[in-house]
């Protein structure tokens, strides 16, 4: 009896939130940053980022599961 936890770790997931974003004037403090990462996401083939649909079938499989795991990482990128 209780309240039962699983933790999904996704990795690069493929979804339509960051090319949606409308994004504020770059500040130049951040350069060194974000804005080098986001090119090297920028610079990424298309195979690092796993479908939604990954992360939506993990989180199914979870739910259904008769004894959950705590953590389920996902994809290439996951912390494992």
């Amino acid at each position: 009896l209780g309240i039962g936890v699983t933790i999904v770790q996704p990795g690069l997931t493929a979804t339509s939130f960051i090319p949606g974003i409308e994004l504020a004037e770059p500040i130049a403090d951040y350069d060194q940053t974000v804005r080098e990462a986001q090119k090297g996401l920028a610079a990424l083939p298309p195979s690092a980022y796993d479908g939604p649909e990954l992360v939506a079938a993990a989180i199914l499989a979870a739910v259904v599961a008769e004894d959950p795991p705590l953590r389920v990482p996902l994809g290439a990128f996951a912390a494992s």
